[in-house]
């Protein structure tokens, strides 16, 4: 399965899942998603995954100004 397959497969599972509308998985099919992430790269997972996040975040009628990081910085000092 190719990235942008899959990455439709998680999007369309989670709106579904969001919706209350998706069954439970065979477990064949989360060994062979699992098996899909694993191939991947660490930059290509993420990637993916903000891909993900930002196709849902703006199918549930989000905007993109609302996923700008917040770049608050802690400085934690040990006394």
């Amino acid at each position: 399965m190719d990235i942008e397959k899959q990455k439709e497969a998680y999007i369309a599972r989670a709106v579904n899942i969001e919706l209350g509308l998706i069954d439970e998985l065979p477990d064949s099919d989360y060994s062979d998603r699992i098996q899909f992430w694993q191939g991947l790269s660490n930059t290509d997972r993420m990637s993916a995954t903000t891909e993900i996040v930002r196709r849902v975040h703006l199918a549930k009628g989000g905007s993109l100004n609302e996923l700008k990081v917040n770049k608050n910085l802690v400085r934690i000092v040990r006394h």
